[in-house]
């Protein structure tokens, strides 16, 4: 068992003994809600461990308990219960390839926001518009379908038509982030520097929510995100100033996280820096840049390594082969001048 979940685990057995007692047919209100706490502890389960079991039995407990949660008897726990499926589909799919189970998401979201109207209940109507924009991302990432993007800032926009900066800051920040992250997909798939800088400007303003003393990893993820926008940015420009904003806001994050208090962060970051200045190396043919991109991927993939994360490892190895080859015949070219 992987630290951290050993009070899961007794959660959930607790849960499986009461509804060894408990009965659709004698108690079915206390049997569905029990199903109900069920999903959420195996949900909760999931995410901190590796693999999909915990989070199929999730999706099974939260379906179990909508046959008794039905929407005619009891509205509000079926929309309730409905939205909880929904999360727990959109965690199971990214376990998985491909987008069904994030498409069943999108469908029990859209079913839950009958009951939970706007009107009736704003603020968990937006949650439910945040979250379906985050199935419609992913589906859209996948598939590499601008049309579901765009759908999902369409989800994004109305949250924020209920989620005000000043009411609900935090739940405010999370679903500009978001939007941010959006529009950065659609512009780099459309090739789309307004949509890109639109990006930016998004991203900036959520990113005040966050103060790097009171949030650092939120702050973190809004500065990475502000940086691999200005990065797609700087592709598409002939000169390196894009790309120089985004180097600085990977250094940004180097400065914020150090390798031993956060590791992850720190080699994803070494990784991002060296994307910059291998695009930067591109742009200027400086032997300097070359350098200073395989080193940036050198102390990412020794971090990659120690925490096992192969892809990872595989990307940078990637980036080192082609890093490698630019720099040999940028010398090349110096020699034969």
């Amino acid at each position: 068992r992987q630290s951290g979940t050993a009070t899961l685990h007794l959660a959930v057995q607790a849960l499986v003994d009461a509804l060894a007692v408990l009965t659709r047919d004698a108690t079915p209100h206390p049997w569905a809600q029990a199903q109900n706490d069920l999903g959420a502890a195996y949900r909760t389960l999931g995410l901190r461990e590796s693999g999909a079991q915990s989070l199929g039995q999730s999706v099974l407990a939260y379906r179990a308990a909508l046959q008794v949660f039905t929407r005619e008897v009891f509205p509000l726990d079926w929309a309730s219960t409905t939205g909880n499926l929904a999360n727990a589909l959109q965690a199971l799919g990214e376990r998985q390839d491909g987008t069904a189970s994030f498409e069943e998401a999108v469908k029990a979201y859209g079913a839950a926001e009958e009951e939970l109207t706007r009107q009736r209940s704003p603020l968990e109507w937006a949650a439910l518009q945040n979250n379906l924009a985050t199935a419609l991302q992913t589906i859209g990432e996948r598939q590499q379908d601008v049309a579901r993007l765009e759908q999902a800032a369409a989800a994004l926009r109305l949250a924020l038509e209920e989620r005000h900066r000043d009411a609900v800051p935090l739940d405010w920040g999370e679903s500009q982030t978001n939007l941010g992250g959006v529009l950065s997909r659609i512009g780099q798939m459309k090739n789309d520097p307004l949509v890109l800088k639109q990006a930016v400007a998004i991203l900036e303003s959520a990113r005040e929510i966050y103060p790097r003393d009171r949030f650092p990893t939120d702050w973190a993820m809004a500065t990475n995100n502000i940086g691999v926008t200005l990065q797609s940015i700087g592709m598409l420009e002939t000169g390196t100033a894009s790309l120089e904003a985004a180097l600085a806001s990977y250094t940004d994050i180097l400065g914020a996280f150090s390798h031993e208090a956060n590791p992850s962060a720190w080699a994803q970051a070494q990784k991002n820096v060296g994307v910059a200045r291998l695009l930067m190396a591109t742009k200027r043919q400086g032997q300097g840049d070359f350098e200073a991109s395989i080193a940036a991927f050198n102390l990412a993939r020794a971090e990659f390594v120690k925490s096992g994360d192969s892809f990872a490892v595989q990307q940078i190895d990637q980036a080192l082969k082609i890093a490698g080859n630019m720099r040999n015949l940028t010398k090349q070219i110096e020699g034969a001048q």
